[in-house]
């Protein structure tokens, strides 16, 4: 009996540690694909509102973005520039944006929210999918030093919109927006701790309240078995004694000539 309530235990130790790892993996799973739909989604209807708004005012910039390849920082400067920089500020309000970059067919940015990228060359594989007419989000984890010296991570979105139909069919730009779900992912980590820690902790109670039941059948076990034992000793003793007096009786002086006579 107590070698089954052993090989129980460890059974059950064994099964619950799978159990609790199984249920953690899975539940975490879950929360980090409805972390990357919902930036993805979010991404995407940011990155359209932009689109719509910046596409009417982006002509000027791909016909006289080369008059400015000897200093591009001067066209941030135009009228052209700055009422489209308005306009995006007003879809951006609150976002998490990070950067926007405007490109023409070629991959050369005519537009970009960071000054010292303006008329550099830059090919991706956002931009060679968008440049065919494909539309794409992309998902970038980049560690960055953190001022106490750590590290953290950064999760970036981009979309990529092909914008400006030209005349072979094909798009004339493409803007990316960059979204940065850094403070999203603090809370989705600590989502995760703290369902981590919910189902380890039920688990483990489990654990407690099935090792007291074991405890309590093994100590009525043992409480049992002792007793059967004294029950026996006393049954023993009354076929052996004489009840009244305690003094042994004909039983015990046979039992006692019998083992006599076999030495």
């Amino acid at each position: 009996m107590l070698k089954l309530l052993r090989i129980f235990t460890v059974g059950m130790s064994a099964a619950l540690l799978l159990i609790a790892g199984i249920i953690v993996f899975l539940i975490c799973g879950q929360i980090e694909q409805n972390f990357l739909s919902s930036a993805h989604n979010s991404n995407r209807t940011l990155s359209w509102s932009i689109a719509n708004t910046a596409t009417p005012l982006l002509p000027p910039l791909f016909t006289e973005i080369d008059n400015y390849a000897d200093s591009p920082s001067l066209i941030l400067d135009t009228p052209m520039v700055r009422r489209l920089d308005a306009a995006i500020s007003r879809d951006v309000l609150g976002a998490p944006v990070s950067e926007i970059n405007v490109r023409n067919q070629q991959g050369r940015i005519i537009y970009s929210t960071s000054a010292y990228l303006l008329y550099k060359k830059r090919i991706d594989d956002g931009f060679k999918a968008a440049v065919t007419g494909e539309e794409i989000t992309l998902h970038r984890a980049i560690s960055k030093p953190t001022p106490n010296g750590g590290r953290r991570i950064h999760d970036f979105f981009v979309t990529y919109l092909p914008i400006l139909e030209g005349g072979n069919g094909l798009p004339q730009g493409v803007i990316s927006v960059q979204t940065d779900h850094s403070e999203h992912r603090a809370e989705v980590d600590k989502q995760q701790l703290i369902s981590s820690l919910f189902i380890i902790g039920g688990l483990l109670l489990l654990y407690i309240i099935m090792m007291l039941c074991v405890w309590m059948v093994r100590r009525q076990h043992l409480r049992d078995h002792t007793n059967q034992s004294n029950l026996q000793e006393k049954l023993e003793h009354y076929t052996l004694h004489d009840q009244l007096t305690g003094l042994p009786n004909s039983c015990l002086l046979y039992t006692s000539d019998a083992s006599d006579q076999e030495e």
